[in-house]
């Protein structure tokens, strides 16, 4: 089975299969590609708001995105139907604070529908007209997956309309695994770790764009803006997803294998004559300084750049063998690497471990995020490693000075959930995010309680 991923988007890293739904989040797979800004911590407790029962409904949820009424998007990677080859799926809140969430399936892929796509992995993204745009990893008239539009019905209460955008495979870039990200002209961009040109088994994968057409119900135009080729010099192969600055530029990581040897953050600069510059903005040495980022990076108001490492740091080696991960910070440079610094490494203990998806940041820089294991060792279905908190990193009070970790809830497993995705800002300034297990074993989406 493949891991579930991650609206906008690992080279995998296989580590317990905590249940049959959880192998979702203990791998680990990508999340949000824009900076959220809001107020403070909106996280004081965990409320379950939904319980996937494995039916129509889906089987473990993705990572989410929310719209200004309020209602939550996700997709599933399994479920849908007696043939159900995952969902695209709306949450939409209760008339009343504490009421029941309801769940409307927009769309559901399915196994004998092979050409329209099965198994979505990423998180969507929505324009400024409602459409919701996002990927599967397979299926397709090259089974190496597609770049799909759900538009909504012009009756409220109305079907959906599915568009299938483009087909990956042949000779190019194949099986998206993350979200896409969306600039001010409507062009999609998003990542691929395989296909394409590059040296490794299947190819490294790559950077591509696509152009909306001229005409509606034209074809859109796949542009591969960079192959990755497994050799350090490019930074090797991602499955992380990107990050788009005023500008135009896209930022991403890169993880092992075809790479950097611990991985790389990377941008692609367009230039006039329509070509984009690679350049490797750092490379993690590994281990002290971080190793594996598995997910996209997050601006602050300043231009900095913060995300988040698997493994490495200077915490315990807790996390299968290995150091816990790391928060790192990347401050530009005028010319050459940018200025890399750890904000904070995991011990893998009670703090947490093994960080797999992007950070959320605040209007006071304070950042917040999630992390696979850790935090309880005697919760249920956690085989003693932890089932995963949600945590904020508070900046520091004077210029210099050490960032503070605070635990906002540490999973208790079972309908509590285990193994969280990345988190989204929703209605109200609360934070929301997917987990395996719930009531039903087939995963669960949480919100912050007041």
């Amino acid at each position: 089975m493949k891991p579930y991923g991650n609206l906008h988007s690992l080279i995998l890293k296989p580590t317990r299969i905590l249940n049959s739904t959880s192998v979702v989040f203990t791998m680990l797979a990508a999340a949000l590609g824009v900076v959220v800004m809001f107020a403070g911590s909106a996280f004081a407790a965990e409320r379950v708001i939904y319980n996937f029962q494995g039916g129509n409904d889906g089987i473990g949820s993705n990572d989410l995105i929310a719209d200004r009424a309020g209602n939550l998007y996700g997709t599933t990677f399994n479920g849908g139907g007696s043939a159900g080859a995952g969902t695209v799926y709306e949450l939409s809140p209760p008339a009343q604070p504490g009421g029941v969430w309801t769940e409307n399936i927009l769309y559901s892929f399915s196994y004998t529908a092979l050409n329209s796509g099965i198994g979505p992995l990423g998180r969507l993204v929505m324009d400024s007209a409602g459409n919701l745009y996002g990927t599967t990893w397979l299926g397709g008239p090259q089974g190496a997956g597609v770049a799909f539009e759900l538009s909504p019905p012009a009756v409220k209460g109305g079907a959906w309309t599915y568009a299938q955008l483009y087909a990956f495979g042949g000779a190019g870039l194949s099986s998206p695994e993350v979200g896409l990200v969306l600039d001010k002209a409507g062009n999609l961009y998003g990542t691929t770790a395989s296909g394409g040109t590059g040296g490794c088994a299947g190819g490294c994968g790559g950077v591509f764009k696509l152009a909306p057409p001229a005409q509606a119900g034209a074809a859109w135009t796949e542009t591969v803006l960079f192959n990755f080729s497994g050799s350090f010099n490019t930074g090797g192969g991602t499955s992380g997803g990107l990050t788009i600055d005023a500008h135009g530029s896209l930022y991403g990581t890169t993880y092992s294998g075809s790479g950097g040897p611990s991985g790389t953050v990377f941008r692609l600069t367009p230039t006039k004559s329509g070509h984009w510059t690679h350049t490797v903005l750092y490379a993690f040495a590994g281990f002290a300084d971080g190793a594996f980022p598995q997910a996209e990076v997050v601006f602050d108001k300043h231009g900095n750049l913060y995300g988040m490492t698997n493994y490495g740091g200077t915490g315990g080696p807790n996390c299968f063998g290995s150091p816990c991960g790391t928060v790192f910070e990347l401050m530009p440079a005028p010319t050459g690497p940018w200025m890399h610094s750890v904000l904070y490494s995991f011990s893998g203990g009670t703090d947490g471990g093994y960080p797999g998806r992007a950070l959320t940041l605040d209007a006071g820089g304070n950042l917040y995020g999630t992390t696979g294991i850790g935090g309880d060792p005697s919760c249920a279905g956690g085989n003693g490693d932890g089932c995963g908190t949600v945590f904020q990193l508070a900046a520091p009070t004077s210029r210099g000075g050490p960032w503070t970790e605070t635990i906002l809830h540490r999973f208790a497993g079972g309908a509590d959930g285990v193994g969280p995705g990345g988190l989204t800002l929703g209605g109200g300034g609360f934070l929301y995010g997917p987990a395996a297990g719930g009531v039903h074993n087939e995963g669960l989406v949480f919100s912050s309680a007041r």
